[in-house]
């Protein structure tokens, strides 16, 4: 386990000079422009700034709620706790809604 004050990403040179950014939540490599410029995980689907910014308020005794965390390893990206076998809230939405057709 990283540390939780290392950073959540890096963007180093990758094959041809592309710019890559490794998310180190999941591992993912993405190439996009997007991605890049706004350091976004399409795999975690969370933006790593964001990620520095609430560990910092985790880190000073602030609250979150793991489930907007959950990272494509299922860990939380602010406390790293293991999320494994939890329904996240769109999972808890399907199965409150009536089946098709009723």
């Amino acid at each position: 386990m990283r540390p939780l004050w290392a950073p959540s990403c890096q963007i180093r040179l990758g094959p041809g000079d592309d710019a890559v950014l490794v998310c180190h939540l999941c591992g993912c490599e993405t190439r996009l422009p997007g991605d890049l410029e706004h350091r976004y995980c399409p795999r975690c689907h969370l933006f790593h700034e964001n990620v520095m910014i609430g560990r910092r308020l985790v880190a000073l005794g602030g609250t979150h709620d793991c489930g907007e965390w959950r990272t494509a390893r299922h860990r939380c990206a602010l406390c790293d706790r293991d999320l494994a076998g939890t329904l996240t809230a769109g999972e808890l939405e399907a199965m409150n809604e009536p089946p098709e057709g009723r």
